[in-house]
């Protein structure tokens, strides 16, 4: 067994080596050369939530991120490192892989990679993470600074809750939404058109469609004067769900609506192990204002899981 000043001696040596798709951070010591898609260590997170997560065997996550199995009994993970949960743009829900060599007029050779999901014909880009629907029609590219909430914006089409399922890599707070990747934004019977807005008018554009509360700016007010106002959101949130007005608030315009607040809903996961660990065994997302539901466990759960899904506006 290795100590853990041992593994983290060799750090800056795993730094040093490439990797396919090279991790937002600090990789994991050891982890496979191969890695096409990361996932960092943050607080809560284990081997076992993250193999669930991702649909990967224990063998296969030790495998490809060795490390977890030097620093004591079982699988131990180390805060905030990333760790490997994709190889070769292939994830446990890609059914086929084919591989198109292009030459240039230099003579020199690029390989594209073009991966085929399961089942549905549609052309799955790369690089992609992880637990991807294995039924996802189209995809988007994720760019720098967006939020899963302004994707869900952008398309109109579906709900926070249906990007978090369909993207299970994103995380149920959306910290894992990486630029560059590409994420999918619709399966078969998914709505096709925007539906138009149901809020009041006029608003700027960017306004955060998920809104559930409006407030109309008056001539001499001030972003902050407005948070003062209501006391119940962060100046960063109106920021974020009202994009139009700048981050030094120089946007505000007197008689627009501006957002001030938008639903809550809470994702409730029942798991098989008493610490919120272990294979997942339902799943649902209770809405705000709703009279609740029942969460069927089967007298197999041993603990149940609640986290918010509100998207306050992470970075990517």
């Amino acid at each position: 067994m290795k100590t853990l000043a041992s593994i983290l001696a060799v750090l800056a040596a795993s730094l040093a080596e490439g990797y396919l798709v090279s991790p937002p951070g600090t990789p994991a010591p050891g982890a496979t050369k191969d890695c096409s898609a990361w996932v960092q260590q943050s607080l809560g997170q284990t081997c076992a939530s993250i193999e669930s997560a991702y649909g990967m065997s224990s063998a296969k996550f030790q495998e490809w991120n060795p490390s977890v199995t030097q620093l004591g009994a079982g699988c131990n993970l180390i805060q905030s490192l990333y760790y490997c949960v994709q190889i070769n743009f292939i994830s446990n829900f890609v059914s086929s892989t084919t591989f198109t060599s292009t030459v240039s007029s230099s003579s020199s050779s690029t390989t594209t990679r073009t991966t085929t999901s399961a089942g549905n014909g549609i052309t799955t880009p790369t690089p992609t993470q992880g637990g991807m629907a294995t039924d996802c029609n189209k995809f988007y590219k994720v760019q720098s600074g967006d939020t899963c909430q302004i994707i869900v914006d952008k398309y109109g089409t579906f709900t926070l809750s249906d990007f978090y399922r369909w993207n299970a890599a994103v995380g149920l707070d959306c910290h894992s939404l990486w630029a560059g990747y590409y994420v999918c934004v619709a399966v078969p019977g998914s709505p096709t058109t925007k539906p138009p807005p149901s809020g009041p008018s006029p608003t700027q554009a960017g306004i955060i469609q998920s809104c559930s509360k409006y407030y109309q700016a008056a001539s001499g007010d001030t972003c902050q004067g407005i948070l003062d106002k209501f006391q119940s959101f962060s100046l960063s949130d109106f920021y974020t769900w009202n994009p139009a007005v700048k981050a030094d608030c120089t946007g505000l315009w007197a008689g627009y609506y501006y957002c001030v607040g938008i639903p809550i809903s809470f994702h409730a996961r029942a798991l098989y192990h008493a610490d919120c660990t272990g294979a997942l065994y339902n799943e649902v997302t209770i809405q705000r204002n709703t009279d609740g539901l029942c969460l069927d466990t089967n007298c197999q759960a041993a603990s149940l899981n609640l986290a918010a899904a509100v998207d306050r506006g992470m970075e990517v």
